[in-house]
C-alpha cells in the first residue's frame, strides 16, 4: 500500500513536470505600449515587447517578428534565432523557412543557416521534404539539403502526392516519382 502511494506521487510529479514543460513552450503574443512580445501558457514573459509586428502563424515553437521593418524569428526559449534582417520571412514549414532579401527567395534552417546558395527567382514553402523553385521562368524542386532533384525546366510544377510530382512542359503534364 505504501509503495503504491509513493509510485502514485512520483507519477503525478512527473506528469506535472512534463505537462508544465510542454505547455511552457507555447508562444502567446501580447502587446504593451504598441510593441509585441510573447508569453508562455503560464503567463511568464518569454520575449519582452519590442517588436513592431508579428506573424500570427506560430509553428514549431517559432514566431516570426518584425523590428525596424525587417523580419526575423524568436523561439520558445525567447532567443532571436534568426536576426531581423529579411524583407520577408515565412513561418517555418517542414523545419525550413522561406526568406527574402529584396525580391530574392532563399531557404534557412531553423537556426538561420542557409540551406542553399542557389539564387532563385521564385520559391514556395517546403512541404513533405520538397520545395518548388524557379529560375528564368522555369520550375523544378529542391530537397531539404538544397539539392535540385527535379531540374528547373518545367513551365509549371505541383507537389501532387506523397510519391509523385506533377509537372508541365508546354501542354503536356507528366508525373515524376519522388525518391
Amino acid at each position: 500500500m505504501i509503495r503504491f502511494s509513493i509510485v502514485k506521487k512520483i507519477l503525478f510529479i512527473l506528469f506535472f513536470l512534463i505537462t508544465t514543460t510542454l505547455s511552457a513552450q507555447e508562444l502567446i503574443p501580447f502587446s504593451q505600449k504598441g510593441k509585441y512580445g510573447f508569453k508562455d501558457s503560464l503567463g511568464n514573459v518569454i520575449v519582452t515587447p519590442k517588436y513592431e509586428k508579428y506573424n500570427p502563424t506560430i509553428r514549431e515553437g517559432m514566431a516570426i517578428v518584425c523590428l525596424f521593418k525587417k523580419w526575423g524569428a524568436v523561439n520558445a526559449k525567447g532567443h532571436e534565432v534568426i536576426p531581423c534582417k529579411y524583407n520577408r520571412l515565412n513561418p517555418i514549414s517542414d523545419d525550413i523557412l522561406l526568406a527574402y532579401i529584396g525580391h530574392r527567395p532563399f531557404f534557412l534552417d531553423k537556426n538561420g543557416e542557409p540551406i542553399s546558395l542557389e539564387n532563385f527567382d521564385e520559391a514556395q514553402d517546403f512541404n513533405n521534404g520538397f520545395a518548388s523553385v524557379s529560375k528564368n521562368g522555369k520550375w523544378g524542386f529542391i530537397n531539404k539539403k538544397g539539392e535540385i532533384i527535379v531540374p528547373l525546366e518545367y513551365d509549371e510544377v505541383l507537389d501532387f502526392s506523397d510519391t509523385q510530382f506533377k509537372v508541365r512542359k508546354g501542354e503536356e503534364w507528366i508525373f515524376i516519382k519522388k525518391n
